[in-house]
């Protein structure tokens, strides 16, 4: 199923920067990052939009523990939200074939500041406790609420992520939260890379082990299964 196109051009871009703060983690490796080169274009999507990315992480899951994305406001009326989710790639297949956006990992809801309209909001954020684990290929997703079709709206990049990688299309809920109906969706001329960067640990490399270790093991498997055995028979 294709969806129509939900992308605007702005007017007028980054007349201004205002920024959403909830700290700052300094600690963090950052484990992707799209923050450059913008478009000027955004989603204007009324419904619940999302990018799935990967982390420079080698495959090995990694926490999250900051997060930082980019989006347009032209609305001016205090009242808008927007709420943002991390989902798990786990659901079923879509009809182009990737597997849809399903488990929540973490999401939290933002009040967008009531400021001129034409501007360039930025979302920083620290995770709860000690980060989100994820795994290496996820989605994240944005969903404003409050606002027109175009108020507002995710801005994209010209650019390929300096860190880490992602895709050229981009997941678009034609459901709701409660009841999901996520599509994969294109535009004819741009690819779908949104303005964002992730922060945080990866996981270590899951050791392989040698040859000899290997023998080791498959001997040590084995006797204890002529253990056991002789064990039952006895018994």
């Amino acid at each position: 199923m294709k969806s129509k196109d939900f992308l605007v051009k702005t007017s007028v871009y980054a007349a201004g920067l205002v920024a959403i703060v909830s700290a700052q983690n300094v600690h963090a490796t950052t484990l992707y990052s799209n923050l450059d080169t913008p478009a000027g274009y955004f989603s204007a999507a009324t419904n619940e939009i999302g990018d799935e990315i990967i982390l420079a992480d080698n495959g090995n899951g990694s926490t999250i523990n900051s997060f930082t994305f980019n989006f347009y406001n032209q609305a001016a009326d205090g009242v808008a939200s927007l709420s943002v989710f991390l989902y798990a790639n786990d659901g079923s297949a879509s009809p182009a074939g990737p597997l849809k956006p399903s488990s929540v990992l973490w999401s939290e809801s933002f009040a967008i500041p009531n400021a001129p309209t034409g501007m360039n909001v930025d979302v920083s954020t620290d995770l709860p406790g000690g980060g989100v684990a994820v795994p290496s290929d996820f989605t994240w997703a944005v969903e404003f609420t409050g606002l027109g079709a175009n108020d507002a709206g995710l801005i994209l990049s010209t650019n390929a992520p300096t860190i880490g990688n992602n895709y050229n299309d981009y997941w678009l809920n034609l459901g709701s939260s409660g009841s999901p109906n996520w599509i994969t969706a294109t535009n004819a001329d741009y690819n779908i890379n949104f303005l964002a960067s992730f922060g945080g640990t990866a996981n270590p490399a899951t050791p392989t082990p040698e040859p000899s270790s290997m023998a080791l093991m498959g001997l040590g498997i084995a006797g204890l299964a002529g253990f056991l055995k002789r064990k039952a028979n006895r018994s």
